[in-house]
């Protein structure tokens, strides 16, 4: 793909630009102050609804330090009432069901990657993981696999 020219002195200019705009965004119209801003939008209205949390499960901690857990995702399970959620510390946890109060290990990623970078950074770590479309059809190739996104 060929690169369009760049005229001599469009990064000034863009800058100045840019420079032009911070400061009129941070100058209040009504009074030219500088460095006040006046919120452009409507207070909000109360819908009237509510919602109530209510504890259910939690997973449990992959590290004794602060995060606890570094939980990513919580899937449902094609084809069955359990849940999976993962860490990105390596861990694989199953929810047996919606009325279970504890998640077990399925799967623990450093078993089978020794080296396996869990610390935060980077994008290190059990990123996502996803269940086959075949994943509960018996006798068919798919059944029983699914994949892991880590690096």
């Amino acid at each position: 793909m060929d690169e369009l020219p760049t005229p001599p002195g469009a990064r000034i200019r863009g800058l100045a630009f840019l420079t032009t705009l911070c400061a009129l965004l941070a100058t209040d119209s009504a009074t030219g102050a500088a460095g006040s801003l006046t919120n452009p939008l409507p207070e909000p209205l109360s819908s009237g609804i509510s919602v109530e949390l209510t504890p259910w499960l939690t997973i449990p901690s992959s590290s004794t330090g602060s995060p606890k857990a570094r939980i990513n995702h919580l899937k449902p399970c094609p084809g069955d009432a359990r849940l999976f959620c993962n860490d990105l510390r390596g861990k694989l946890w199953v929810i047996s069901s919606k009325a279970a109060t504890s998640a077990t290990t399925f799967l623990n990623l450093s078993d089978h990657f020794p080296g396996f970078i869990h610390s935060p950074g980077l994008g290190t770590g059990f990123a996502s993981f996803a269940f086959h479309p075949e994943f509960h059809q018996t006798g068919l190739p798919g059944r029983g696999k699914f994949y892991t996104a880590h690096s």
